[in-house]
């Protein structure tokens, strides 16, 4: 890792400054500390599972805090009553297979689009297990050609159901709007940041340096969302192993 910092301080021309080495300290500090406790726990199976209890909670209260009112009184491993899910139409397709198109509300005035692809004929009376894509950092969210291509090899090839949906900023959740109404702009310059054309990292920057202000994590939003699409999954598609 030092190697590392040097080789790019020497490439970049940049000097790091001292708190971005700190940083950098901090994780090497913590890795080799877990790099410990990994071989304390050895193969004892009993201790890596209340390792994972304690990770669990670790990261429920990391990732949460302060969000209790958007984590809502839940423990984890629990499930809430599904959203409120709107549908907005069924696509057929002649390969074999439906896209049914809805939003759901995560949160109060919260909309996320999605699109669950399932076998046009299935087998009745059986269930099938259903995957949950999360589009990677694609402009267009799960219209992303490789995410839809994705879809119809494990619907058609596999039997499986499929479920996408739209991330914060990302297909029909753009946060910035330009001037002409474009979206993508994010910031105050329009050349900066136009997420149409490129990756949508920026946009999440730009909110979770908004969110940090408030001691918030964009993270915890991103992770609720798909929480609440695992609530609507289970309550309300019964078609779903």
């Amino acid at each position: 890792w030092e190697n590392e910092w040097a080789k790019q301080s020497r490439d970049t021309g940049t000097t790091f400054t001292e708190m971005q080495y700190a940083y950098y300290q901090q994780i090497k500090h913590a890795l080799a500390a877990r790099d410990r406790a990994f071989a304390e726990l050895g193969s004892d199976v009993s201790a890596w599972r209340q390792r994972q209890r304690e990770i669990r909670e670790i990261l429920w209260k990391q990732v949460f805090f302060p969000l209790e009112d958007l984590a809502g009184a839940r423990n984890p491993g629990e499930s809430l009553p599904p959203p409120p899910a709107r549908g907005f139409g069924i696509f057929s397709d002649h390969r074999g297979f439906q896209i049914h198109s809805m939003v759901l509300e995560t949160r109060p005035g919260a909309h996320v689009p999605i699109s669950v692809w399932v076998p046009a004929r299935p087998t009745p009376g059986e269930k099938m297990p259903l995957v949950i894509i999360a589009p990677g950092h694609h402009p267009d969210g799960f219209r992303d050609h490789e995410h839809q291509k994705l879809a119809i090899n494990l619907v058609l090839g596999a039997g499986l159901a499929v479920l996408m949906f739209d991330p914060i900023a990302q297909g029909e959740r753009h946060q910035f709007i330009g001037r002409n109404f474009t979206a993508g702009e994010c910031g105050f310059d329009a050349a900066s940041c136009l997420v149409h054309k490129q990756p949508c990292t920026r946009a999440h920057d730009a909110i979770g340096q908004q969110l940090f202000l408030l001691s918030r994590s964009l993270a915890a939003y991103f992770i609720h969302d798909v929480m609440r699409i695992i609530d609507f999954v289970v309550g309300k598609l019964e078609y779903v192993d």
